[in-house]
């Protein structure tokens, strides 16, 4: 485990509990790539007037200025559940000259079944989780996300089971990096920002939020990426859980 020169101690005792980022950190997003073309290319058998390469760069053109004016409204619970991914399919099949609502709910139900079952963590969460569990640290997950989605991400890949609490931004108002869902996340836990951690692979977001509620800061670099020079600095850089676990459980 590398660090950023911070004076945090690595005894047992300083930490107690431990905030999780979910995106990125315990679960493996890599699987979502596949999921647009695969719509695409289930729509236009059923729908011969589709072409599926067509409505696919037509869907990654439509999310590019989608997700720049609805990130903040899901992000923080403002949108209906499922809304924002019927108006991305709603606005690419128009784009390829479709306007059939039936056809818009048929490609977000499908698009809707190959997201979850792209759903999966990486190989190092579960025995990370369990020997935390086991050593008796309290966990949470702290992410950012509509409740639907996000809450069905923690139940299918059984995280719920694994972790003591879940803290989704659209259900607390707040963001991270904003301190509001930090507080949130102590709360539930019952812990102090001075014996909690925070695991994430944002250094916006998760880095920069633990480190402005007081947290220990552990930055999650499964890619052996760089910081910039105004990137903040964690306390910690991990490559992977196993090197967390050296850190948060005693040998």
């Amino acid at each position: 485990m590398s660090t950023s020169g911070v004076g945090v101690s690595t005894t047992m005792g300083c930490v107690r509990a431990v905030s999780l980022d979910l995106d990125g950190t315990l679960l493996d997003g890599s699987g979502f790539a596949s999921t647009v073309p695969e719509a695409c290319r289930r729509v236009a058998t059923v729908v011969p007037t589709v072409d599926s390469f067509a409505l696919q760069e037509a869907n990654a053109q439509v999310w590019a200025i989608l997700w720049a004016e609805a990130e903040r409204d899901w992000t923080l619970g403002r949108l209906q559940p499922g809304a924002l991914s019927l108006e991305a399919w709603q606005r690419s099949l128009r784009a390829v000259g479709i306007s059939d609502e039936h056809v818009a709910k048929m490609v977000t139900d499908f698009h809707h079944e190959l997201t979850i079952a792209s759903y999966r963590l990486f190989e190092d969460v579960e025995s990370f989780l369990a020997q935390l569990r086991a050593h008796g640290l309290r966990t949470a997950i702290t992410t950012n996300g509509a409740s639907d989605t996000q809450r069905e991400k923690v139940s299918v890949t059984g995280l719920e089971k694994l972790v003591d609490v879940v803290v989704v931004s659209a259900e607390v108002g707040a963001a991270k990096p904003d301190e509001a869902i930090f507080v949130a996340a102590l709360d539930a836990l019952g812990s102090e920002p001075s014996d909690t951690c925070h695991i994430g692979d944002s250094l916006a977001g998760d880095i920069a939020g633990a480190l402005g509620a007081g947290l220990t800061a552990i930055w999650m670099n499964r890619t052996g990426a760089l910081r910039s020079a105004g990137d903040p600095a964690p306390h910690f850089e991990v490559a992977g859980f196993a090197e967390a676990e050296r850190f948060l459980v005693p040998g």
